[in-house]
């Protein structure tokens, strides 16, 4: 927290918030050119103090307006303050940055995004920005069905999860993680595929570690640090 202090804050502006899911929010600021790679985050200045960080989700052709998704349930200052937010509103924030992005030049074929909540945020972007994507698949984990976010990308695999065992529900159920390894236990050639995380700090610490004890190369998984 005391680093984030010194980054070099910009100004932004709140130019709309949409509610994406029963637990998240979608929250697009104008600001000047704001160029990024997919993948990176910015750090947010709340109340102009309070520092949290949020993946991009996107960023407009014309490069001036970012979006981030935010998950609103809790009762941190952080997010009681976000749900506070209103258009106009301006607030100062710093990046992007980070080092969280998809590898080129990985030699694999497959790519399995594993994301809880506001963790879906990076792997859109970085899913757009990928050529060939039937070999994509997208693992989404959440507590109930109305907590997923309304995605759209086409030609890929999303394999929906929730934990929730009193919903009503036709998709897989349990950690998303421990469901990702399930399909994983049936890949025969496990070395040809990378794999990204993002979540909360402790799902991402249990998926790495799953897929360790499955001998997978520590080369091969890539997660966000910055809740760490």
């Amino acid at each position: 927290m005391f680093n984030k202090l010194f980054y070099k804050k910009r100004e932004a502006k709140i130019i709309n918030v949409e509610k994406i899911s029963s637990n998240l929010l979608k929250i697009d600021f104008k600001t000047d050119f704001f160029e990024y790679i997919p993948g990176q985050y910015i750090i947010l200045y709340i109340e102009g103090v309070v520092a949290r960080n949020y993946s991009i989700y996107e960023v407009s052709l014309n490069k001036t307006v970012f979006s981030i998704i935010v998950n609103i349930n809790g009762d941190g200052i952080g997010r009681r303050s976000i749900k506070e937010f209103n258009i106009n509103k301006e607030i100062f924030f710093a990046g992007p940055m980070g080092d969280f992005i998809y590898n080129n030049n990985e030699v694999t074929h497959k790519n399995w995004f594993i994301a809880t909540g506001s963790g879906i945020s990076p792997f859109i972007p970085m899913i757009k920005n990928i050529k060939d994507k039937k070999d994509i698949i997208l693992f989404l984990g959440a507590r109930d069905k109305n907590e997923f976010p309304q995605i759209n990308i086409e030609g890929i695999n999303i394999i929906y999860s929730i934990t929730n065992k009193d919903t009503l529900w036709n998709g897989e159920r349990g950690r998303i993680n421990r469901v990702m390894i399930e399909y994983l236990e049936n890949e025969k050639e496990k070395e040809d595929i990378s794999f990204y995380i993002c979540g909360a700090p402790h799902m991402v610490m249990d998926t790495k570690k799953l897929l360790e004890a499955c001998n997978i190369n520590k080369d091969k998984i890539y997660y966000e640090k910055f809740g760490f």
